[in-house]
C-alpha cells in the first residue's frame, strides 16, 4: 500500500517516481485547489450546494470552496455580504433563514457551481527569461461595504514585441456598516494594496 503520493509535469521525474514506492498522481489536491499535472492547470474544488438553508448550512457550503489565490474574490465578497445582511435578521446559527433571502442565495450558489468548472494555467510566465520585462500592478479601491485589492502581472516580450497581462492575486476585506468614512476606507485600501505587493515581493525574492 502506498503511503505517499507525488505529482509532476516533468517526464524525467515521472520516470524516477515509477522506481519508488510512492504513488504518482496526475491530479493533486492541496487546500481545495486541484492541480492537473497532465495539462498543467489548476482548478478549485467543486462547490457543494447547501442542504440546510441556515447560517450554519451556508457557511458549511462556502468553507468547502477554498480560494487560496483570490481568483474568485468577487464571488466570495457576494457571499460575505450575504452573510452580513442575513446576520442582521437571524442571530442564531441553526435558524431557518427567511424566504426573502432564498433567490439571492440561489444565484450565489449557481455562480459557485460554474466557478468550480473553470480551469486556469498554472504557469503564466517564465520569471527567468532574459527577453521578458515584468511588472506587478496592484490596484485598490473601496466602497462603503468592501475593500478590494488586485495584483496583475504585466509581461512584455522584447523579442516578440508582445505584452500580456494576467490576474495574479486578489485580496478583499468586508467593512462593518456605518463604521468608517470613505476617506478612511480609501486609506485602508492603500494599506491593503501595499500588503499584497509586499506578499508577492516576498514570494518572488524567495524564489517560489
Amino acid at each position: 500500500m502506498n503511503l505517499c503520493g507525488r505529482a509532476t509535469n516533468l517526464p524525467e521525474l515521472r520516470a524516477k517516481f515509477a522506481d519508488d514506492d510512492c504513488e504518482e498522481k496526475s491530479v493533486l489536491s492541496v487546500l481545495g485547489t486541484q492541480w492537473d499535472s497532465d495539462n498543467d492547470t489548476i482548478k478549485i474544488k467543486e462547490f457543494s450546494p447547501t442542504k440546510n438553508f441556515t447560517l450554519h448550512g451556508v457557511l458549511r457550503s462556502v468553507s468547502t470552496f477554498y480560494n487560496v489565490l483570490g481568483l474568485f474574490a468577487l464571488l466570495h465578497v457576494q457571499t460575505k455580504l450575504f452573510i452580513q445582511d442575513v446576520h442582521r435578521v437571524h442571530k442564531t446559527w441553526n435558524e431557518q433563514l427567511d424566504a426573502k433571502f432564498a433567490p439571492r442565495w440561489r444565484e450565489i450558489e449557481n455562480d459557485y457551481i460554474h466557478a468550480g468548472k473553470l480551469k486556469f494555467p498554472r504557469l503564466i510566465t517564465n520569471m527567468d527569461s532574459e527577453n521578458l520585462d515584468q511588472q506587478f500592478h496592484v490596484c485598490a479601491d473601496t466602497s462603503a461595504r468592501a475593500i478590494p485589492a488586485v495584483a496583475y502581472l504585466q509581461t512584455h516580450d522584447r523579442k516578440m514585441g508582445t505584452t500580456c497581462v494576467h490576474l495574479n492575486f486578489a485580496k478583499l476585506k468586508i467593512v462593518k456598516p456605518d463604521t468608517y468614512t470613505i476617506p478612511k476606507l480609501e486609506l485602508m485600501a492603500i494599506v491593503l494594496a501595499m500588503k499584497v505587493l509586499k506578499f508577492l515581493h516576498t514570494l518572488i525574492t524567495r524564489g517560489m
